[in-house]
């Protein structure tokens, strides 16, 4: 566990989006002491029974904007539109909007390397992912591939490749670097590196 600051305990956070990430998410924000609320337009997702035994509150088949005003937090899923009316309405309330990347790099310990761009994404990641780990550094590699990081934070100091997902959404991810990851010392400073690819127009719709 990092020695960061930052805590949830006793917050009520709104997680956008129950695929793996935000599923992820949530367990982990249990885990650290958080209300946690669940919300996507389906009607059913998997995992049902598991999230609510582990106490999270599921809003499925849509996002209500009243769920959203009275959060202390809001964390998007990758992929997740920033610009939801549910999400807008939070953000003139003044509640906090991060994502989940950025939520989870609060807590690693370790180097992140955060890639990002238009296409080639996975790719490079998992490439310089396995260069490293070849070179015997303990390397994980999450975002949109591998695990989700929500789910990585427990692991110990590695050095993390973030692939940041579909959509460049800077704004939703905070690259973060403790002191001595590359020679396995403990958590302490911030910072991190980013890698940019392939930054044009074309891309998911």
């Amino acid at each position: 566990m990092s020695d960061s600051p930052f805590s949830v305990r006793g917050k009520r956070v709104v997680i956008v989006g129950a695929a793996r990430s935000g599923v992820a998410a949530a367990e982990l924000l249990v885990r650290r002491g958080a209300t946690v609320t669940l919300t996507d337009v389906r009607e059913q997702i998997e995992d049902e029974d598991r999230l609510r035994a582990a106490g999270v509150a599921l809003e499925l088949g849509g996002h209500h904007a009243s769920t959203f005003t009275a959060a202390d937090l809001v964390v998007l899923s990758p992929g997740v539109p920033s610009h939801l009316p549910a999400i807008d309405a939070a953000r003139r309330a003044g509640v906090p909007i991060t994502g989940e990347l950025e939520l989870a790099s609060r807590w690693l310990r370790g180097r992140i390397v955060a890639i990002t761009g238009t296409k080639g994404k996975s790719t490079t990641t998992t490439l310089t992912g396995r260069i490293l780990e070849a070179g015997g550094y303990r390397v994980l590699v999450g975002g949109n591939i591998g695990l989700a990081l929500s789910a990585q934070v427990e692991v110990g100091s590695h050095i993390f490749f973030v692939d940041d997902g579909p959509a460049i959404e800077g704004s939703n991810l905070t690259a973060r670097l403790d002191d001595d990851a590359l020679t396995g010392g403990n958590a302490g400073g911030t910072g991190g590196s980013a890698v940019f690819i392939n930054n044009g127009a074309e891309g998911p719709p």
